[in-house]
């Protein structure tokens, strides 16, 4: 069973799945309502591996992929882009959105259409040539859902955001699910 939403809950009464899933969400309202301690960066490599604790701590420098990475990995989930689990001893986190897809194609999870969207799903947005699939770059995006219509996103300098999911600079390309 997982959430579909995170209104009035009452961890106790989660299995440790939806608990993972809550932590998830929680971990993405508390960068949105701690917004102040982040910037945006699309920095890549080793460095960000060690900034991987959970809330209070939040690495300085984020972007749209690191920020879905980082939620799943404070909350005990394994890495979305199937590497295993975020932020172990030893691992190394890039943290890119390329990383949940190769050649086009998406990499974990399952497909989600608008209308199916739960708490914890990452939504995908591209600018790039209608039909070309992902590529990775600048042309693609990420969020995570949360609930009620809205991501939170760290696209920017601004963010995170919270925002409709289907409001965004970049065409809406699909959502999938992750296990928690």
């Amino acid at each position: 069973m997982t959430l579909n939403t995170v209104s009035s809950i009452n961890p106790v009464d989660l299995s440790p799945a939806e608990f993972r899933q809550y932590k998830v969400i929680c971990a993405a309202l508390y960068c949105y309502y701690n917004a102040g301690q982040l910037f945006y960066s699309n920095v890549r490599g080793k460095g960000l591996s060690d900034q991987f604790h959970p809330p209070p701590f939040i690495p300085g420098h984020l972007d749209c992929s690191s920020f879905v990475h980082w939620c799943f990995a404070v909350s005990g989930c394994q890495d979305p882009s199937g590497g295993g689990t975020l932020g172990s001893a030893g691992g190394d986190f890039q943290g890119d959105t390329g990383t949940l897809w190769a050649k086009g194609r998406f990499i974990g999870g399952s497909d989600v259409k608008s209308k199916y969207l739960l708490p914890g799903d990452v939504i995908f947005y591209s600018d790039g040539p209608s039909g070309a699939g992902l590529h990775g770059g600048n042309s693609e995006h990420c969020a995570l859902y949360i609930a009620d219509g809205k991501v939170i996103s760290m696209g920017s300098d601004e963010g995170p955001l919270k925002l409709p999911y289907n409001e965004s600079s970049k065409a809406l390309y699909g959502a999938r699910r992750y296990e928690f």
